[in-house]
């Protein structure tokens, strides 16, 4: 079973190339669009990496929480915190091109880029695809908190379930209440679409 998950499975490391492969073609619109008149890729590529990152993420009852939270702030969480403050930056100098001086920074900012944070899940709108790191950190999290506090009585079945019922719950609220309710639902929504492909 370890040889099988290892971090150098082919398998999946060709399954990650493919799926890498769709992102960019997918965000090059029709610049590319290498698969789109064949297949609707854009509806599973993203659950496809949630997949992935889960298989590798053993939890259950014996996990510990602290360090195994631990491990996923390292590992996500402080690249995610790098790579924008690197976005802003390169905002900051993209703005101060295109202005000729430097704007200064409004009252509550930062308050705005926690909250952009927390909803959309990009401090910056040049820094956007990274929504998906702090999605699939809460993914892990919900998960392994579920699996932990139910590992004795954990039932893959009935938990696989029980996420498809969420799933299929969080498409209908996104389409019928989203627009008119708070920009905090997107994140347990986001969590609810996702964690049926975490199941193990």
């Amino acid at each position: 079973m370890k040889e099988l998950r290892s971090k150098s499975n082919k398998k999946f490391m060709v399954l990650s190339a493919i799926g890498i492969l769709m992102v960019v073609d997918h965000h090059t619109w029709i610049t590319f669009n290498l698969f789109g008149d064949f297949i609707p890729y854009n509806s599973f590529f993203m659950p496809m990496f949630v997949f992935i990152s889960g298989y590798f993420n053993k939890v259950d009852s014996s996990t510990n929480l602290i360090k195994y939270t631990g491990k996923k702030v390292k590992t996500l969480l402080v690249p995610y915190i790098g790579v924008s403050f690197l976005a802003f930056v390169l905002q900051f100098f993209i703005n101060w091109f295109k202005l000729g001086h430097i704007e200064p920074v409004p009252s509550g900012y930062l308050l705005y880029l926690l909250e952009r944070i927390v909803t959309i899940g990009s401090s910056i709108s040049i820094a956007e695809p990274m929504w998906f790191v702090i999605s699939l950190f809460a993914v892990l999290m919900v998960y392994a908190i579920c699996k932990k506090l139910l590992g004795k009585i954990w039932n893959s079945y009935v938990a696989l379930a029980v996420f498809v019922a969420l799933h299929i719950l969080s498409v209908y609220l996104a389409k019928n209440v989203l627009p008119v309710t708070t920009p905090y639902i997107l994140l347990p929504l986001k969590i609810m679409f996702f964690l049926p492909f975490r199941v193990s």
